[in-house]
């Protein structure tokens, strides 16, 4: 096999995985949505968790799962693969957005959730664009701590409960994921259109951050273990 098909094959591969992740991820909040329907808020949280499961588990391509190890990604190519994944993380999110719509959104309950849910970060997003930009970096740090946690671990249970743990809470206080916001406003079958990219380039920029800044921070604190380890 010449270079130019293993790099064709190598970038194949990464979209269809990313194409994965942004259906995991529309399936967790599609779990989501489905429980906040029958006023159960905490289960929803809980079981959003599924999506960020199956990408680890499965090992695909997540956007918000891989930004935060780019400071030591050395890899040449490293920006045009996670603009790859964004794209395809987001593409996969909609179009599964948009297949659940047809099939569940004539259900009362699951479109008044989804309209709540969908208000909530675009309702006066020119006025308060600072909460989404907050709360996107508490849940690129909730979803960094997950995935750092799911790879370093080596206890199955623990890989499972820090995962889950950590996105229950960003999801409970409704931190905002880009990727499952496109999910989410995709199953609602309402695209403000600008509304909906103010909110995405906010949060994909808030989750960036938060998930750097996470990263840096983990960093700092294992250094400083490795350094007081040293003096004993």
């Amino acid at each position: 096999m010449n270079e130019k098909n293993v790099i064709l094959k190598k970038y194949l591969l990464l979209i269809v995985s990313s194409l994965a992740s942004g259906v995991f991820i529309g399936l967790g909040g599609f779990a989501n949505v489905v429980a906040s329907s029958y006023q159960l808020k905490f289960l929803g949280a809980f079981l959003f968790s599924i999506g960020l499961f199956l990408v680890c588990t499965l090992k695909s391509k997540l956007y918000t799962g891989q930004i935060g190890f780019v400071i030591e990604n050395k890899h040449k190519f490293i920006a045009l693969e996670l603009f790859i994944m964004l794209i395809f993380n987001l593409l996969g999110a909609i179009l599964i957005g948009y297949l659940l719509s047809f099939a569940f959104l004539d259900n009362q309950d699951i479109a008044n959730s989804i309209n709540t849910i969908v208000s909530s970060r675009i309702g006066n997003i020119a006025n308060t664009w600072y909460k989404s930009l907050i709360s996107s970096v508490i849940c690129g740090f909730f979803v960094f701590l997950a995935v750092y946690f799911y790879k370093f671990f080596d206890n199955y249970f623990a890989k499972i409960f820090s995962l889950v743990f950590c996105v229950t809470i960003f999801v409970y206080i409704g931190a905002e994921h880009c990727i499952a916001n496109m999910f989410y406003f995709a199953f609602a079958n309402s695209f403000d259109v600008l509304n909906c990219f103010y909110n995405l380039l906010l949060t994909i920029v808030g989750n960036s951050i938060g998930a750097i800044l996470t990263y840096l921070l983990v960093k700092c604190l294992s250094y400083q273990l490795q350094k007081n380890e040293i003096k004993k």
